[in-house]
């Protein structure tokens, strides 16, 4: 035994504590709790003195004798937990703890940790509150945790491998997260007791959100609320353990819990609401890529709860749920790695909706579903023309003085920054000495600092639903622009697409040199392309696709550019400019039908709507 767990060292006790000294270290609780007061207010000093008392109250003897005979104590043995409570309490509250009495400690500390927390609904009913609390104790098995994971790191390596610490520490936050009692103090010792940093903590949490499935409902909801609770705390105090808890798979795990409770629920409950709110905002508000998360809860079934949602509105509100059909589903059409996970998954809880069709279709959301798999279907539709073999992809050269445009294996890109594709050396050569030397560095470095939350297919994909968007607003398109020149002629113009819902809102501006304020684009080197642009006398038009779900105020886009075969159509757009009213604030749908049919004898004379991206 160390010296300082030895109870030769009591008669070291101040004079007044001496008389009560014996008693408390055979278990009196009244003379235990006198020692408690001496931790918290005598010099360190002396409350270490007191630490021979805790560990002779921690008798593992005692522990062994309990779990001997049966699961639950009986009443005669009450009386061993009072001393115990009360020395674990003591052992939390002492400053400084001699690292050398950790291996001797923790045996005793994680044996009537376990009793206490496997009985502690028991304990409150036996116990008096001045005993035991429901609350106070599982917090001081979180401090004692993470005082030796902050003292002595190598015997917290002996304490993370025992079996069964983690899911106890998981499981004390259903009490230590209620607000009556949640102190951001308390914060550090929660992220020692997980194993030491926020990832620790981050995983923990998730596991523990993920094991609530298996648990009994009223159980669950009870837990699922003290996690969402810590969640929200924690994440108010470090914001970054957001990012983190996206990592560990929450967005997974609150899919799961909340498909289970989903099921026959017989009552509104706050706790889901909250839960569905929190599973938004992990998937959409979130930093990174947002379209990842949407997967993640797709592959979990969130289709499935969707229409769990739809078929017992006690769930969640019936406005909520339209909004989520209308906005969070929607949202993330246009990337081709949705659709293709997006289209089984839908034919497969189509299937399962038919036998409580006649239900479903009472239910306020019907309409926004039946509107969402309809637009599903549109956006199918575009995938697989995208994707057919039949399809022809085109492209020009990137040497704005060439007017070659052929299929895209005709082609060869630069091999320095990989974005540029030139029809022959000699190109090459003349668009390096044009500038491209200049840029090509540049654009190999912003590529790399600056990775695409999307893939290459995600990309060719944008392009083809941009084309097809603009074919389909070409007039509007050309008569803003139109608009534009008036007001500012010779310059380059971009042609912002805003996906919104299943459709496109478009809008024409100046292109300046730089991207405009609050715009993060990807894509290669804005201001290279602006200077193309510029040099290719209206043969390239640039394009922004403003990507879905980025927050108004700093928008993300993928700037595609728009090649053409000659500059008839900008030069014929310079010639209407005098037809063009001097007030350029007109809308472009307030322009004179003699305007507008001659840019429809345009676009069918220039073959507008067949250029390449």
């Amino acid at each position: 035994m160390h010296p300082s767990l030895s109870l030769s060292n009591l008669h070291l006790l101040p004079l007044s504590l001496r008389k009560s000294d014996s008693a408390a270290a055979n278990g009196s609780p009244d003379d235990i709790s006198k020692m408690l007061h001496v931790v918290n207010e005598e010099p360190p000093s002396i409350a270490r003195l007191t630490l021979p008392i805790f560990y002779a109250n921690l008798d593992l003897a005692k522990a062994e004798q309990i779990k001997r005979e049966g699961d639950v104590p009986t009443l005669a043995q009450r009386d061993f937990f009072p001393p115990v409570l009360f020395a674990l309490q003591g052992l939390s509250l002492s400053q400084e703890l001699p690292k050398e009495t950790f291996p001797e400690l923790w045996p005793r500390v994680w044996g009537w940790s376990q009793l206490v927390m496997r009985h502690q609904h028991w304990l409150a009913r036996v116990l008096s509150s001045e005993e035991f609390s429901s609350t106070k104790t599982p917090i001081v098995l979180i401090l004692l945790l993470g005082r030796i994971h902050r003292d002595c790191k190598i015997f917290a390596k002996t304490i993370d491998a025992e079996l069964g610490v983690r899911n106890m520490v998981a499981r004390v936050w259903v009490f230590v997260s209620r607000s009556d009692i949640w102190d951001p103090d308390h914060l550090d010792d929660l992220i020692q007791a997980s194993g030491g940093s926020l990832a620790h903590f981050a995983t923990l949490l998730v596991r523990f959100v993920t094991h609530l499935a298996t648990e009994d409902k009223s159980v669950s909801l009870y837990c699922m609320a003290a996690a969402l609770h810590v969640m929200e705390q924690t994440e108010s105090v470090r914001p970054e353990v957001s990012d983190l808890l996206l990592r560990a798979g929450i967005v997974r795990a609150l899919v799961i819990i909340l498909q289970k409770q989903s099921n026959g629920l017989t009552h509104r409950d706050g706790t889901l609401d909250r839960g569905f709110r929190v599973l938004v905002a992990k998937i959409c508000d979130s930093p990174g890529p947002c379209r990842g998360w949407f997967l993640e809860a797709l592959r979990a079934g969130l289709l499935d709860l969707i229409v769990s949602a739809m078929e017992n509105p006690r769930l969640i509100s019936a406005d909520q749920l339209k909004s989520y059909i209308s906005d969070l589903l929607r949202w993330f059409l246009p990337f081709r790695s949705v659709l293709i996970v997006l289209s089984p998954l839908l034919v497969e809880v189509q299937r399962s909706m038919i036998r409580k069709f006649r239900l479903l279709q009472r239910s306020p959301a019907w309409v926004s579903w039946m509107s969402f798999t309809n637009t599903v279907g549109k956006w199918m539709q575009r995938l697989h023309t995208h994707e057919s073999p039949n399809r022809i992809s085109r492209r020009a050269c990137d040497n704005v003085e060439c007017e070659v445009t052929s299929v895209k294996t005709d082609f060869q890109c630069c091999s320095g920054c990989v974005s540029v594709y030139y029809c022959s050396v000699e190109c090459q050569r003349l668009d390096w000495r044009r500038g491209h030397r200049k840029t090509c560095a540049a654009i190999r470095t912003h590529s790399l600092e600056h990775p695409s939350s999307f893939n290459s297919r995600d990309e060719s994909f944008f392009r083809t639903t941009l084309h097809q968007a603009y074919g389909l607003c070409i007039p509007d398109i050309l008569l803003s622009t139109l608009s534009v020149m008036q007001r500012a002629p010779g310059k380059v113009y971009l042609t912002t697409f805003q996906y919104r819902n299943g459709d496109f809102g478009v809008g024409v501006d100046v292109a300046e040199a730089d991207a405009p304020a609050g715009l993060h684009v990807f894509g290669p080197k804005w201001t290279d392309l602006v200077s193309r642009a510029a040099a290719s006398r209206g043969r390239i038009h640039l394009h922004v696709f403003i990507l879905p779900r980025t927050p108004p105020e700093k928008p993300v886009g993928v700037l595609l550019p728009l090649r053409t075969r000659t500059s008839a159509l900008h030069d014929a757009l310079l010639s209407m400019l005098p037809e063009v009213p001097d007030d350029h604030e007109i809308p472009a749908w307030q322009c004179s039908r003699e305007t507008r049919d001659k840019i429809d004898i345009l676009i069918r004379e220039t073959g507008a709507k067949n250029e390449m991206h």
